[in-house]
């Protein structure tokens, strides 16, 4: 049975949905916020993978790297000075998204994988920010999925600073 932690801000919002698919229990954030900017002006300030430190406001860099398999890596440092480290999974100019995972960070849940997507709707965008992850065991699942909520609603003030509240 889905269960929600709810926050709004702005137009968007984040809920936490637990999916149990048998023992397996899947917990998923999401960020949806409509912006005042155009899906291409959008796409251009948050699609770059290492872009997110020009609009979530809690990151202070974000430098991009490849491993030695050639993959794209993304270091993150927080304001609290954490830093993760993603890879990207996939990325589409046409579809405007991409798709990320964690490969080395502090938060306390596994099997993260993250995707983003700017959807149009004329002048105006929406924002998707997904994510999902399974809780690491001794974890309260509520902390947990507060923390992720919390890494995709603090976005929110950013996005609207940079391309306006719809």
């Amino acid at each position: 049975m889905p269960r929600g932690h709810g926050l709004l801000s702005g137009s968007g919002a984040v809920v936490s949905v637990n999916n149990h698919m048998g023992n397996v229990c899947m917990h998923t954030a999401k960020l949806e916020l409509s912006v005042n900017s155009s899906p291409e002006k959008t796409w251009a300030l948050i699609g770059p993978f290492a872009s997110i430190s020009q609009w979530h406001p809690e990151v202070t860099s974000s430098e991009e790297s490849q491993n030695d398999k050639g993959q794209t890596l993304r270091t993150i440092t927080y304001k609290n000075g954490q830093q993760v480290i993603e890879r990207l999974v996939s990325h589409s100019a046409a579809t405007r998204s991409y798709a990320y995972t964690i490969e080395k960070g502090k938060l306390p849940v596994s099997e993260f994988r993250g995707e983003v997507q700017v959807v149009g709707n004329g002048d105006q965008s929406r924002i998707q920010w997904t994510a999902t992850f399974h809780v690491l065991d001794g974890i309260p699942v509520d902390r947990a999925t507060s923390i992720v909520d919390g890494i995709l609603q603090s976005a929110a003030p950013g996005l609207i600073a940079k391309l306006g509240s719809a």
